[in-house]
């Protein structure tokens, strides 16, 4: 029996040693994680009768009022026995999506432009029709100058909705090629979170 004790005895001893060992010292670290989160919006062309992308491309040709034209997708040659006719009719939609802004409510304000003028008888407008009220239901952007389409009041965008734009281009016939060609403009469209 005392040799079972002393087995037990010793066996007790170096567990308890090697518990010892194993409990060994410990370290810790912390790390921190630090950012800030940031509204943004995202504006998309699309949609219509026009097939129009954002960053993609109308291609008029070449445009004339008598003979022979085939307008892009979407778009018509109207009013030939009249100064001005008209090239238009094609259909393009805007939408304005949000992620985090702090009062979505709010919805956006939503301005276009073509840039620079567009010379002596050339006139471009958009026709608005939206859902949501726009400042007008047509933007005469030949000035050059930067239009609004919804503000920051009454007439604001609501995120997500599309509004739909319906671009006419209308020429008198004293347009002349020298000072009006090329007949191209880029339209920018630019939305505020409000």
């Amino acid at each position: 029996m005392r040799r079972n004790l002393f087995v037990i005895v010793s066996l007790a001893v170096v567990l308890c040693a090697a518990s010892a060992f194993a409990a060994g010292e410990t370290a810790t670290g912390a790390l921190t994680i630090s950012g800030t989160l940031a509204g943004s919006i995202t504006l998309t062309i699309g949609g219509g009768n026009a097939g129009a992308t954002t960053g993609g491309t109308i291609a008029l040709g070449t445009v004339t009022k008598y003979g022979s034209y085939t307008p892009p997708t979407g778009f018509t040659r109207s009013n030939t026995n009249t100064s001005p006719y008209r090239v238009g009719g094609g259909t393009f939609t805007v939408t304005v999506n949000q992620a985090n802004v702090d009062t979505p409510t709010n919805g956006y304000a939503l301005a276009a432009s073509i840039g620079s003028a567009s010379g002596t008888g050339v006139t471009w407008t958009l026709g608005v029709s939206s859902t949501d009220t726009p400042v007008s239901s047509s933007v005469n952007l030949s000035d050059g100058a930067s239009h609004d389409i919804f503000t920051s009041s009454t007439n604001k965008g609501s995120y997500g909705t599309a509004s739909t734009e319906t671009l006419n281009i209308d020429i008198t016939d004293a347009a002349a090629p020298a000072t009006v060609n090329p007949l191209t403009r880029t339209i920018t469209f630019t939305a505020t979170a409000n």
